[in-house]
């Protein structure tokens, strides 16, 4: 049978109020001039169960009131249920003598007030504990659906701002192409149709994977690819010790393929190549490389700060923290490459 947190919690209080009573009860037994040792346990028991419910229940039904308040409503409970047990208890059992009521009741009292208020206090301080935990997680909880919620806001701007005007222009061709030449249309039909089933599953579905990031690489990559024929040419190389069904945010890489195309091999005349190259670190990191043989960053008018590289800077922060960077650099022949280093985990 599983327990939950709530029961465990709940035995750990019982567990916890048996000993502090029986310690407490071996006390007043000490002190009880006669008191049988039963009784005392009993009277303790009683006490300190009264005192556990009243602190919990004080703290539930009033848990914006002062702090003294709590503890000054459950002592009082405790007190005077407890106390008007004990020594009812007591009268019951022939304990207290008729002649010497008034000083056994008084002695009663005292012992109920000092070990009253220490059982009490204790489960009074417990409970609040607990609430304030309780507390931090749920606000926990609400920061991390306020930072989730950030993100997907963010995935759906990148997306707005990447797809209109490459959408645009892909359709432009498509139309050219299909007088012109038909199969390569089909081609790039059916490659746009999975670039935006990608795209529309990249805002839906929360199961990404590292495949599914490539496969919508893969499909931008092949509409230049038929738009601009013999000036592009690209790979992309997934080493054996890389894990493609591991989760993976979405739109991380293919924003570098997209910076790498149009500001590094449109304005070259004779084109070039994107290469893609996924490795694992020595750190155990997935490394990402997008490499182009294009301008070059000294003739490129992006430079490495553009809003799509700039979403990614702000998207690997908010998802891995210092655990993950971006570094873009020039080739020392030709070109810039593109890398990115970030932790995985398998699904």
């Amino acid at each position: 049978m599983i327990i939950s947190k709530k029961q465990q919690r709940l035995l750990i209080d019982i567990g916890v109020n048996f000993l502090l009573c029986s310690v407490i009860g071996a006390v007043i037994y000490q002190f009880g001039e006669g008191t049988p040792l039963w009784v005392s346990l009993l009277i303790s028991y009683v006490f300190g169960f009264i005192a556990h419910c009243a602190s919990v229940t004080i703290s539930n039904i009033f848990p914006h009131k002062a702090n003294y308040l709590q503890l000054a409503y459950a002592w009082l409970i405790a007190l005077l249920i407890g106390g008007s047990f004990a020594f009812w208890l007591l009268y019951s059992q022939g304990v207290v003598d008729p002649s010497n009521a008034f000083n056994k009741f008084a002695k009663l009292i005292l012992s109920s007030f000092v070990f009253g208020s220490a059982v009490v206090y204790f489960f009074y301080t417990r409970e609040q504990a607990f609430m304030m935990r309780e507390a931090l997680k749920e606000a926990e909880l609400k920061q991390a659906e306020k930072e989730k919620a950030l993100l997907l806001s963010q995935l759906k701007l990148m997306q707005s701002q990447i797809e209109p005007h490459f959408l645009f222009n892909t359709l432009a061709n498509l139309k050219g192409l299909i007088h012109q030449a038909p199969s390569k249309a089909i081609l790039m039909l059916d490659k746009l149709t999975e670039l935006l089933r990608q795209s529309l599953s990249a805002t839906r579905d929360q199961d990404r994977t590292l495949n599914d990031e490539l496969n919508f690489c893969e499909a931008y990559l092949s509409i230049q690819k038929i738009r601009l024929e013999e000036r592009l040419r690209f790979t992309i190389e997934v080493n054996k010790e890389v894990d493609l069904h591991c989760a993976f945010p979405p739109l991380l890489i293919q924003p570098l393929v997209e910076n790498a195309i149009e500001h590094g091999i449109e304005p070259s005349e004779e084109g070039g190549e994107v290469k893609v190259l996924l490795t694992m670190s020595e750190a155990a990191k997935l490394v990402i490389e997008v490499k182009d043989t294009g301008v070059g960053l000294s003739y490129s008018n992006n430079a490495g700060h553009g809003v799509g590289l700039a979403n990614v800077r702000s998207r690997l922060d908010s998802l891995f923290g210092e655990k993950a960077k971006l570094l873009i650099r020039e080739c020392a022949k030709k070109g810039v490459i593109s890398r990115i280093e970030v932790p995985v985990h398998a699904e």
